[in-house]
């Protein structure tokens, strides 16, 4: 695993490959993290599963992840690609409108609902991208955030508690369209 210090420059995530690139790389900061998540939604073929507090803008509401979300959810829509649960909802819409207007737009390729209530304070945060890559940072330890390209292993149990999480979700009524 590879650690950061003030002497490493941070990765930029650029040559790496989802499926290939295997080995966890500790992402010391949020600007690292963003380019993590930027890179491996860019790769993404089948599926893009978020678990989030609250949309991290930084993470999330940048252009780079938003054109790869995007470009996922237009290449397979009506298969519901991208899934995203979030702890905090009023926060989510509040600080990543583009995001939430995305999601609204492409209602048959992405899916945005609530974490129920009583796990919401146990949720660590994380991205899984196809079978492969993963994000992570845990709830116990904030930072620094786990990025690996091709470690299936890790994501198999991350995605089998995201399907747990989903069946009892909900979708809050402010990320519901209103059409009038």
């Amino acid at each position: 695993m590879a650690d950061l210090d003030a002497s490493t420059p941070e990765p930029d995530f650029v040559d790496c490959v989802l499926g290939e690139d295997a080995g966890t790389v500790r992402c010391a900061t949020v600007g690292a993290a963003a380019r993590a998540v930027a890179a491996m939604a860019a790769q993404a073929r089948r599926e893009l599963t978020l678990l989030t507090p609250d949309l991290e803008p930084a993470l999330y509401d940048q252009p780079a992840f938003l054109e790869a979300l995007r470009r996922l959810a237009l290449a397979r829509a009506g298969h519901r690609p991208v899934r995203i649960l979030l702890v905090d909802v009023e926060a989510a819409v509040r600080r990543s409108p583009r995001l939430v207007e995305l999601a609204r737009r492409l209602t048959s390729a992405v899916q945005i609902a609530g974490v129920p209530g009583e796990f919401a304070e146990s949720c660590d945060a994380y991205l899984l991208v196809d079978d492969d890559g993963y994000c992570l940072r845990r709830r116990a330890a904030p930072s620094p955030w786990l990025v690996d390209f091709a470690n299936p292993a890790t994501v198999r149990p991350l995605r089998a508690e995201f399907d747990r999480l989903w069946e009892q979700a909900d979708t809050p009524l402010e990320l519901r369209r209103l059409h009038l």
